[in-house]
């Protein structure tokens, strides 16, 4: 019996990757416009705008997470296979159980101390990007965990036999 079918999320995938590209590029303006203000605009001009590089770095940030999003949504995250190739067909399901459940533990305490992060910072301001506060960057690394433990639990039920490979293509 399936329980996960093979394109649960077709919609949210190409969603999440568009959504990747877009923050990819407002990272590339706003480091580009940092360039350009720091070593045109500033010395011949006298104008500064200060906050460029912050909000780059939270940029960043929600970038970073979205694209471990994308990368748990595929299962292509980094992994040392070593160990599991060399184990007897049996104990690689064994052993691969083991590695999804350490990793949605490891995912569940990122996701629970983010919170209490983003709880924690709600209203301590960052400096020079008006409007966002600390908690908002934090906010990121709770949607980002959450979202890998969702993928990752998928692979699990996945990986014994529960569900179809979402990675096997389908043409239509």
């Amino acid at each position: 019996m399936t329980f996960v079918s093979k394109r649960p999320d077709s919609r949210l995938s190409r969603l999440l990757d568009y959504i990747g590209v877009g923050l990819f590029l407002l990272l590339l303006v706003l480091g580009t416009l940092q360039v350009f203000v720091r070593f045109i605009a500033s010395p011949y001009f006298g104008y500064n705008i200060a906050w460029t590089g912050e909000a780059a770095r939270f940029v960043l940030i929600y970038t970073t997470m979205l694209g471990s999003l994308i990368a748990a949504k595929d299962n292509d995250h980094i992994r040392i296979e070593v160990i599991v190739d060399r184990v007897p067909g049996r104990l690689q399901k064994a052993f691969g159980f083991v590695v999804h459940v350490a990793a949605l533990l490891f995912l569940a305490f990122a996701a629970y101390g983010s919170y209490l992060a983003t709880l924690a910072n709600l209203n301590v301001s960052p400096g020079a990007v008006p409007y966002i506060s600390t908690g908002h960057v934090y906010a990121a690394l709770v949607v980002g965990f959450v979202g890998m433990a969702a993928y990752e639990l998928r692979w699990l039920v996945v990986d014994l036999g529960f569900g179809d490979d979402p990675k096997e293509d389908i043409d239509e």
